[in-house]
């Protein structure tokens, strides 16, 4: 909270109204004379920005006293709110919002941060989301919830990392993702924190297990694949899942 004693000119808190901590900064921030504006999914709230609405093609942002609709860009889904935010910065900044929104209508996602790449490899067409650049214990909990809802007819298979930096908290944080992982046919499981989860999951959904990236057994992962299927790749930075990507591309026969 005291970044808030560092701002000048405008003064302006943009905060999370779904942040448990929300109360605390706006009074932090109100502190330092600054006026807190808020952010929310909920179209309920009481937020200056906020979520209207949501479906297949298109979402509705409620911007101040403007409402804007715009199609929905090719990323994932938890980065709507960034784009909810992105907006709200630039109402605040008195940049054309219309404009700005339909520029966010043509933003795509970068190598790393859930970006699609699709690939044949002996005669088998994949999928895959790339999420290899980070992992948190929310970033992994919203890739798989949207690797499961994804209309697909194909298999979903996940090639999950460890989360770093959770301290005393990773074991549970690990084995949380476990409810997460219904519904994802087969899971591959990378490094030495995550193995927890590995141990819950039944022998019919995970895949094998290895410590790094160097250790993928690509071969035998090629031979799981069939026709159509949906693979999502996620661990932490330090990883470097980002080289089981660059392995299969290097593979494309066809």
């Amino acid at each position: 909270a005291e970044i808030f004693a560092g701002a000048a000119g405008k003064k302006i808190a943009l905060l999370n109204l779904e942040d448990s901590y929300f109360p605390y900064l706006a009074a932090r921030a109100e502190l330092e004379k600054c006026k807190v504006l808020s952010f929310s999914s909920n179209h309920n709230s009481q937020a200056e920005y906020k979520l209207a609405s949501i479906d297949k093609t298109s979402m509705e942002l409620k911007i101040q006293n403007h409402n804007l609709i715009i199609a929905l860009p090719d990323i994932p889904s938890q980065l709507y709110m960034y784009l909810l935010v992105a907006l709200a910065v630039a109402e605040i900044a008195e940049i054309d919002i219309f404009a700005a929104a339909k520029r966010l209508e043509n933003y795509t996602s970068y190598g790393g941060r859930g970006s699609t790449i699709k690939l044949c490899i002996d005669e088998k067409n994949i999928t895959i989301i790339d999420e290899s650049y980070n992992s948190s214990p929310l970033a992994a909990q919203a890739a798989l919830t949207n690797l499961v809802s994804n209309p697909t007819s194909a298999r979903r298979i996940a090639i999950l990392g460890d989360m770093h930096e959770l301290g005393e908290f990773s074991y549970n944080y690990h084995t949380g993702l476990a409810p997460y992982c219904v519904g994802v046919d087969y899971i591959a499981t990378c490094g030495n924190e995550i193995k927890v989860l590995a141990e819950l999951l039944p022998e019919s959904q995970h895949l094998f297990h290895f410590d790094h990236a160097e250790d993928f057994d690509i071969a035998h992962f090629i031979s799981k694949l069939n026709d159509g299927d949906l693979i999502l790749i996620k661990g932490s930075r330090g990883l470097r899942l980002e080289q089981l990507i660059q392995r299969l591309k290097e593979l494309v026969q066809c």
